[in-house]
């Protein structure tokens, strides 16, 4: 027991053997007595002030005493290492945040570490690669079918298989529906702002998504000069699609059908009965294969 707690005993006039009960019921009588206390800077107030620390010291003191026992105790079952359990708790105790931060800083550098030479060797990997003829978007009720790695690998090698002259194509399938509810609606602003992020050259859609991207001008309107080399003076029926752009309120031919074509069957889409139109996204980067892609399934849908 140091001085000061002596001290303390003594103004209060109590043994130092009192139990600690006797002095809890005697800080209470004397806490009970604050209001009848004059004003704050008074002798009595002063007085009072003084009893309380007294009071506090003691029973902190004495509540100290009771944790350095029970944490004794609990050490005890490290025998001759009991002084090095406390010491690395109570250094765990101090510095645990920074310990906690250190080790997440160590994790975030080697994540990010990893992360950075994994992108490293992408871009690599990518550079090695010959430049994209054409990149692809399907959009509408369509699934990837023949796909278990969902990489789009079994579609870009069916493409190519098809334009051998091409060296490599890219392909993205967004599922989109027609019930008209919100999830349609979800569904298209996904579309909307993957396109406006990784905008494609080529669009294959359904019937709906087609009126749906017409309406915007987000999708060419193809040239009819186009159309008579690619169907040779043979009508478009059945195969020109045609939709209206709102704006002006003139329908025109945007898009392609070649649902029935070689191509087509070639492509491995679930579609659902549902038609398949290509069509040329604005600004394309590879306008002319994106014509020479609508050239060959016009020829093959006039062919029949």
């Amino acid at each position: 027991m140091n001085d000061k707690v002596k001290e303390a005993y003594e103004f209060l006039g109590l043994p130092e053997e009192v139990q600690m009960e006797e002095v809890n019921r005697r800080f209470d009588m004397l806490l009970k007595r604050r209001r009848s206390i004059g004003a704050p800077g008074t002798a009595e107030a002063l007085a009072f002030e003084k009893e309380v620390q007294a009071y506090r010291l003691i029973l902190d003191t004495h509540a100290k005493q009771e944790v350095e026992e029970a944490e004794s105790n609990r050490l005890q079952k490290y025998g001759r290492f009991a002084g090095t359990a406390r010491r690395l708790e109570d250094f765990f105790r101090l510095y645990r945040t920074q310990v906690i931060l250190g080790i997440i800083a160590v994790a975030v550098l080697i994540g990010g570490g990893i992360a950075y030479k994994n992108h490293l060797d992408k871009q690599r990997y990518l550079a090695s690669l010959p430049p994209v003829d054409l990149n692809i978007l399907f959009l509408g009720n369509f699934m990837a079918e023949d796909d278990p790695e969902g990489d789009g690998a079994p579609l870009e090698a069916a493409i190519l298989k098809s334009f051998p002259d091409w060296k490599r194509v890219e392909t993205r399938l967004i599922p989109l529906t027609s019930n008209g509810g919100a999830t349609e609606v979800a569904y298209r602003q996904k579309a909307m702002a993957e396109m406006s992020v990784d905008p494609p050259d080529l669009v294959v859609l359904d019937k709906d998504t087609l009126a749906w991207l017409a309406q915007g001008e987000g999708i060419e309107k193809l040239k009819d000069s186009w159309l008579a080399e690619w169907l040779g003076g043979k009508s478009g029926d059945g195969i020109v699609e045609k939709a209206v752009n709102t704006e002006d309120g003139i329908e025109s031919a945007y898009g392609i059908n070649f649902t029935d074509s070689k191509l087509a069957a070639s492509l491995p889409v679930l579609h659902n009965d549902t038609k398949l139109i290509a069509g040329i996204f604005p600004n394309s980067k590879n306008h002319d294969k994106a014509l020479e892609f609508l050239k060959e399934a016009a020829e093959q849908e006039s062919a029949k």
